[in-house]
């Protein structure tokens, strides 16, 4: 019988500073492949076609305080993007691995939650994701470039085709 490793700790940067004991709970991206349905003269059914993109991502981070490091970032738009960093500790069976989450975002919303007195105020931030690279003990699984016009996925570029068609 296997047994799951689990997430014992983790930390999160925005912008190059760490959080540590400031992130009660990070929700990363949801990845869900853009496809059409399909049919044509003699199908016994629809299928659907991968159309070479992925849906619009997002991550979202939940602050124990409205900190103000990360409320600044609210100012910066296309093209000023900010690095964002979950780095985290795996383990169970065997040694403890390590999984990682790199990407290049804004600051789309942020809401700050109830304020109540004696409980931690905490603040909820979305990030409008431009690249993203998922890692896990080393290994890239991910490596998402949304401008750059790059999916790839286990060392697989899915576009490439694609880009070399279009001189990208």
């Amino acid at each position: 019988m296997a047994t799951p490793k689990v997430l014992v700790d983790y930390n999160w940067s925005a912008d190059g500073v760490g959080k540590i004991g400031l992130v009660p709970k990070i929700k990363l991206p949801d990845f869900t492949k853009v496809m059409e349905e399909y049919q044509a003269g003699g199908m016994a059914a629809a299928i659907e076609i991968f159309m070479g993109m992925i849906e619009l991502q997002t991550m979202t981070v939940t602050l124990a305080e409205p900190d103000p490091q990360v409320l600044k970032l609210f100012k910066f738009t296309n093209g000023a993007e900010k690095q964002f960093t979950f780095r985290s500790a795996l383990a169970g069976r065997g040694s403890a691995e390590g999984f990682v989450v790199r990407c290049q975002a804004q600051l789309k919303s942020f809401s700050m939650e109830e304020i109540e007195r004696k409980k931690p105020s905490t603040c909820d931030f979305e990030l409008s994701l431009v690249t993203y690279k998922l890692e896990r003990n080393g290994e890239v699984l991910f490596d998402i470039d949304a401008e750059g016009g790059t999916l790839i996925v286990d060392g697989v570029d899915l576009r490439s085709d694609i880009n070399g068609l279009i001189g990208n």
